[in-house]
């Protein structure tokens, strides 16, 4: 067997290597793709109404908490001002 052909062989040992890699990585990739998607699936099904309501509750009540008392100077424009509720 000549150097040339060990070579040859060589470079295909090693291009299948890299193949074999690469063909790897996309497995993982597809993987953790398809866990994430069934994760957002599972917590896009148990999100409700009422637990967006009180996430935004919450969210109220430290905003409440920080306050430091004092409205801004500048809110925006023309609209509400923020947390007046006048009941329903």
């Amino acid at each position: 067997m000549s150097q040339k052909e060990n070579e040859l062989r060589q470079a295909e040992a090693d291009a299948k290597k890299v193949v074999a890699a690469a063909d790897g990585e996309a497995k993982k990739s597809i993987a953790l793709a398809e866990g994430m998607a069934r994760a957002n699936e599972l917590v896009a099904r148990s999100i409700t109404t009422q637990i967006i309501q009180w996430r935004q509750l919450e969210i109220q009540q430290d905003a409440v908490r920080k306050w430091n008392g004092t409205l801004p100077q500048y809110n925006g424009g023309s609209g509400p001002l923020p947390f007046l509720s006048v009941g329903k």
